[in-house]
């Protein structure tokens, strides 16, 4: 959360008696080498293959998450600090 927005939301919040304030955090796009899978002729193999994909997409997710979590917790404390309830204040991580 840059300066410039926490100085905006400081009056916002100061002259309205009900704001609710949604942080988001964007994913960038999924790396390149985990949007097609390899395939396969065997059906079987082509199963277990389309599984591991999709296995190491959620794995990417979860890191990416991971890594996003600190940004929306410091935006959060920052938001505490200017008297907004935690209950008016809305996080998600999304993915592009």
């Amino acid at each position: 959360m840059t300066q410039h927005l926490e100085d905006c939301l400081r009056k916002t919040i100061q002259d309205r008696n009900a704001v609710t304030v949604h942080l988001f955090h964007a994913l960038g796009p999924l790396p390149p080498q985990l949007l097609e899978s390899r395939g396969s002729e065997d059906p079987a193999k082509e199963k277990k293959v389309e599984a591991e994909q999709v296995q190491q997409q959620e794995s990417w997710f979860s890191r990416a998450r991971a890594e996003a979590e600190p940004l929306l917790q410091t935006a959060t404390a920052r938001l505490r600090a200017l008297n907004l309830p935690d209950a008016e204040i809305k996080s998600a991580v999304f993915f592009c």
